[in-house]
């Protein structure tokens, strides 16, 4: 980034996630002013204000959470104005966005992952006992598109399931079998077109969910880089 004059960090949008958003925004300008570049901080309100607010910017730091700010649609509007960004391209958002398609990919490749079930929009009832024939208790209930745990919530059982169904739109929401064991994450960066994985980082809470408090209230999750995991353990998790 070198010979760049003009940083946009873009925060803030219209999805549920807006205010981690701007506190994601800030952290970054406030980065990158420490380390000597002139970025500008670019708050929008909605994809309207989107294309008006980049011009003459030279790259962009995208902090939006959730919505179109990860769904694919900013980084095909940004490929489409000719403007690089950190992060992965429209295909890989959208497909990782939506968390059915993310597990149909994930069961194609033979990798792990819980059993699920999308509520269909039929009679609550009958896909409660539909889930209770094919899954098996504790359950995990999230929105199918969405983050930051918003929205997600562990069922323990038949009188929990029948009320996160009611009033959600058929195919909205995912449910899947709740797999108990350590949280771990791996982010991965693109270099000179390789893959490269990061350090492992393990979090640990008070709580079997890493929900929106654990994740942006100081002091209630605690994130541990390298995670204490065996040689082979590592190998796995990277790999994976």
């Amino acid at each position: 980034m070198g010979n760049l004059q003009t940083i946009g960090v873009l925060a803030g949008g219209d999805s549920p996630e807006r205010e981690v958003s701007l506190i994601s925004g800030r952290s970054v300008h406030q980065a990158l002013s420490t380390l000597g570049y002139s970025p500008s901080l670019i708050e929008i309100s909605s994809l309207d204000d989107l294309v008006p607010s980049l011009r003459g910017v030279e790259l962009v730091f995208n902090c939006l959470h959730g919505g179109s700010g990860e769904d694919g649609t900013v980084q095909l509007l940004l490929d489409l104005m000719g403007i690089p960004y950190p992060g992965s391209g429209p295909q890989a958002c959208a497909r990782a966005m939506d968390k059915a398609r993310a597990k149909e990919i994930f069961s194609g490749k033979r990798i792990p992952t819980p059993k699920w079930s999308i509520y269909d929009g039929d009679d609550p009832g009958r896909f409660a006992e539909k889930i209770e024939d094919s899954l098996s208790y504790p359950l995990v209930a999230k929105p199918r598109r969405g983050g930051s745990t918003i929205g997600v919530a562990i069922v323990e059982g038949w009188e929990e399931l029948l009320p996160s169904l009611i009033g959600v739109r058929g195919g909205e929401l995912l449910v899947e079998e709740f797999v108990p064991g350590r949280e771990l994450t791996v982010g991965i960066l693109r270099i000179d077109g390789e893959d490269r994985p990061l350090p492992i980082v393990e979090i640990e809470g008070e709580r079997p969910l890493f929900d929106y408090r654990a994740k942006y209230t100081d002091g209630v999750a605690r994130f541990i880089v390298p995670a204490p995991l065996s040689d082979e353990a590592t190998r796995k998790t990277k790999d994976t």
